[in-house]
C-alpha cells in the first residue's frame, strides 16, 4: 500500500551503492584533514573539521557508522597530537584536542539521537500503516486538492480497484456522477473548518464503484497532520446489506400493518355479531319468560283440570300420561327459567363494588336450611376476603356450587367447606364436598351448557348451573377448574383477580 507517512525508503536499489560512496568519502577525507593536522607547523590541530565525516556517517545506510567513525576520527586527532609539527603554546594545543573530540563524540551523540527518534517516528507510522492496511472499514487519505495518497485493502475491494488506479487520482471518482458537481463545494468546506465527524448525517449517501455500480455507505471524516500537511482519512463503511434489510423489515412492517388492520377489521365485524346475538339473547330471554312460560303454563293447567274433571272416567295408562305430561312442562318450565339465569349473567350484569364473601356464603347457606332439617347436612368456611365482584351473581356462584354439593352426595352426612388463599394476584376459592366425584376425563366437559353425566331419574337437573359458574368467574375476570376423585368427593376451585380500584368498564353508574 502506498502512504504518504512511509516517505523515507531505504531499501531501493540504488542503496548500497550510496553506501559504499560515504565510506569512501568518510575515509578519503579523514585522511585528508589528518595530513592537514600533520603539515601545520603551528601543532594546532584542524580536529573540529572532522566533525564533517561524523555528519556523513549520519547519512550512512547502517547506523552504527557514526560510531566506527567517531572512533577513527578521535584516533587520528590523538596521533595528529603525537606526530604533528610541534609548534605554539601547549596549553593551546592540548586544549584543542580535548575540545575537538568532546565536538565529535558529542556530534556523534546528537546523530544517534536523530536516528532514534527517526527510528521511532517511521515505526510508529509503520503501525498506523499496518493498522490502516488491517482494518476491516474501508479507508482512504487524500490530500487538500482531494487527490487520493493512501488506501487499504477494503477500499480496494470495496470499489473494485487495483492500488494504481486509485493512488494519485482525484477522489471524486468514487463519487456518483450525478453528485460529482456538488463535492468539491463539500470538501473545501470540510478542509476549511477540519474537524472529526459524520459526512452527511442524516442523510442517504452512495459512492461509485469501478463498474459504475453504487453502493450505499456511511462515511466518517478524520483531519491528520503530518509533516505539517492536512490531510483527511475517510472511512467508508458499506451498508447495503443493512439497507436492504432495513427495507425488507420496512416491508414486513406495512405486511403486518395490513394484517393487523385486517384483523382488527374482521374483530370489529365480529364484536358486532356478538352483539346481535347478545341482543338476539336477550329477546329470546324475554320471549322465553313471557311467550314461552304462559302456554307451558296453559298445557299443565289444562291437563290437571282435565284430571280432576273427568278423573273418575280414566284408566290408570291415563293418568299415567297425564303425570307424564305434567311432569315435562314442569321440567320445561325449569329449563327455561336456567336458560333466563345463563343469558341474563351480561344482560342482568351489575357494576362490581366490594363484595364480602363471608356474608355471601352465610346468605346463600340459609337458603339451604330445609336440607339441613331433613339430613345431617354441613355447611362451613374459613376465613374468606373482600373481594371487588357482582353480589347478585357471586350468591349464584356459590348457591350452584353447594348446591352440587349437596345434590350429589349419598353420604349420610353432607360435608361442603368453603376455603380462600392468596396466590401473586388473585384470590383462589375452594369448594369441597365429599360427594360422589368425578372421573377425570369429565372435567371439561361438566362445564359445557346441557353437558349431564347422570340421568334425570338419577340426579334431576338441567345441565346449565356449571355453565352459569363459568359464565360468572369469566366475567368477573377468572377462571374455574375441579379436582375429583369418584366416591372421594370433589372439589371446585374459581380465582379473583385482587383489584384495589374498579376497571374502567365496570365503574358504576352515577
Amino acid at each position: 500500500m502506498q502512504n504518504v507517512l512511509n516517505h523515507v525508503d531505504t531499501h531501493h536499489s540504488g542503496s548500497a551503492f550510496r553506501g559504499q560512496a560515504i565510506y569512501a568519502a568518510i575515509i578519503l577525507y579523514s585522511f585528508i584533514i589528518f595530513a592537514i593536522d600533520l603539515s601545520l607547523n603551528t601543532g594546532i590541530a584542524t580536529g573540529i573539521t572532522y566533525l564533517l565525516a561524523v555528519w556523513a556517517a549520519y547519512r550512512a545506510p547502517r547506523p552504527a557508522t557514526v560510531w566506527v567513525t567517531a572512533f577513527g576520527v578521535s584516533v587520528l586527532v590523538v596521533l595528529g597530537a603525537i606526530f604533528s609539527t610541534p609548534g605554539g603554546d601547549a596549553v593551546v594545543i592540548l586544549t584543542n584536542r580535548v575540545l575537538s573530540l568532546f565536538a565529535i563524540w558529542g556530534t556523534a551523540l546528537l546523530c544517534w539521537q536523530i536516528h532514534l527518534t527517526r527510528e521511532n517516528l517511521a515505526e510508529r507510522e509503520h503501525q498506523v500503516q499496518q493498522i490502516i492496511e488491517s482494518a476491516p472499514t474501508a479507508m482512504l487519505m487524500t490530500d487538500t486538492d482531494g487527490n487520493i495518497v493512501l488506501t487499504n485493502a477494503e477500499a480496494l475491494h470495496l470499489f473494485g480497484y487495483d492500488t494504481h488506479e486509485l493512488i494519485g487520482r482525484p477522489v471524486d471518482i468514487l463519487v456518483p456522477e450525478r453528485l460529482r458537481i456538488k463535492h468539491p463545494e463539500l470538501r473545501s468546506g470540510f478542509t476549511a473548518h477540519p474537524t472529526t465527524r459524520a459526512m452527511g448525517a442524516g442523510r442517504d449517501l452512495h459512492a461509485a464503484r469501478k463498474d459504475g455500480s453504487e453502493v450505499a455507505v456511511e462515511i466518517g471524516l478524520t483531519p491528520i497532520i503530518h509533516q505539517e500537511q492536512l490531510y483527511i482519512l475517510s472511512a467508508v463503511v458499506d451498508i447495503s446489506q443493512r439497507k436492504a434489510l432495513e427495507d425488507s423489515l420496512r416491508a414486513l412492517n406495512q405486511e403486518l400493518e395490513q394484517r393487523v388492520e385486517e384483523r382488527t377489521t374482521e374483530l370489529l365485524s365480529a364484536n358486532e355479531a356478538l352483539v346481535r346475538s347478545n341482543v338476539e339473547l336477550q329477546q329470546f330471554a324475554y320471549i322465553a319468560s313471557h311467550d314461552l312460560q304462559t302456554p307451558l303454563r296453559g298445557i299443565s293447567g289444562f291437563v290437571q283440570l282435565l284430571e280432576r274433571e273427568y278423573g273418575d272416567k280414566l284408566d290408570s295408562e291415563a293418568h299415567y300420561w297425564i303425570k307424564r305430561t305434567v311432569d315435562n312442562t314442569q321440567r320445561m318450565h325449569t329449563l327455561i327459567n336456567d336458560l333466563l339465569a345463563y343469558s341474563r349473567v351480561d344482560s342482568r350484569a351489575r357494576s362490581f363494588v366490594p363484595v364480602d364473601l363471608e356474608a355471601i356464603v352465610d346468605e346463600t347457606a340459609r337458603l339451604f336450611e330445609a336440607d339441613l332439617e331433613h339430613a345431617d347436612l354441613h355447611i362451613t368456611h374459613d376465613r374468606l376476603p373482600t373481594v371487588m365482584g357482582d353480589p347478585s351473581q357471586l350468591s349464584q356462584l356459590f348457591g350452584n356450587l353447594i348446591g352440587n354439593g349437596i345434590k350429589y352426595n349419598t353420604a349420610s352426612r353432607p360435608q361442603v367447606h368453603i376455603s380462600a388463599t392468596q396466590e401473586d394476584k388473585e384470590w383462589v376459592i375452594s369448594v369441597r364436598d365429599n360427594g360422589i366425584g368425578i372421573e377425570q376425563n369429565h372435567y371439561e366437559h361438566i362445564f359445557e351448557i346441557f353437558k349431564r353425566l347422570h340421568t334425570d331419574q338419577t340426579y334431576p337437573g338441567t345441565g346449565i348451573g356449571l355453565a352459569v359458574c363459568r359464565r360468572v368467574v369469566h366475567r368477573h375476570g377468572g377462571r374455574i377448574w375441579i379436582e375429583s376423585e369418584p366416591d372421594h368427593g370433589s372439589t371446585f376451585f374459581f380465582s379473583i383477580p385482587i383489584r384495589e380500584t374498579l376497571p374502567s368498564y365496570e365503574q358504576p353508574n352515577p
